[in-house]
């Protein structure tokens, strides 16, 4: 025998559920809202400092503020105080000029190397025109301890010089060390 659910109380059970879902959207709503709010908070004052000395550099300063040197000093400022060597910012003008600066530029004797597992650097490619091809250096030439053929592998740390090439005007030593 099937069983037939009254109008009313098919309305009654979609208003419920319409109320439930209306509830846990608004708390879940609210929770969010409230970490925004106080992220917010935090970000103000943390950058309350910064307010002040805005305010007092505008006041006393003896003539108009910079606004973009003073926002890319800043912005400088804030990856220094990362402490990273390695990290550094430009503004948009020296990014520019950095690219332009590199572009196309290598540096080096025109060798490409690879390491095996054998922790030799064997040869795979020497670049046309380059100090290593003029030296005579071959795609296959292995750099290890002694130069070029290879020899055996150093003892771990040591050091010594694996092949010299003409470079512009002067001798380029390349080293490898074992590590």
């Amino acid at each position: 025998m099937e069983k037939k659910i009254g109008f009313g109380a098919a309305l009654s059970l979609m208003a419920l559920t319409s109320a439930v879902t209306f509830v846990l959207t608004l708390s879940v709503s609210r929770t969010v809202f409230n970490s925004k709010v106080s992220e917010i908070d935090r970000l103000a004052e943390k950058y309350a400092r910064l307010d002040e000395l805005d305010a007092v550099v505008r006041r006393e300063f003896y003539q108009e503020v910079p606004e973009e040197d003073v926002l890319d000093g800043m912005l400088m400022g804030y990856v220094y105080g990362l402490g990273d060597r390695y990290s550094t910012y430009r503004s948009d003008r020296e990014y520019e000029e950095y690219q332009d600066n590199n572009a196309g530029v290598y540096v080096g004797i025109g060798i490409t190397v690879q390491v095996p597992e054998s922790g030799d650097a064997q040869i795979v490619d020497v670049s046309e025109g380059g100090s290593a091809e003029k030296a005579g250096i071959e795609a296959g030439d292995w750099l290890g301890g002694g130069g070029i053929p290879r020899q055996p592998a150093e003892p771990p740390g040591r050091c010594q010089p694996a092949s010299t090439a003409r470079w512009g005007g002067d001798w380029l030593h390349v080293i490898c060390c074992c590590y």
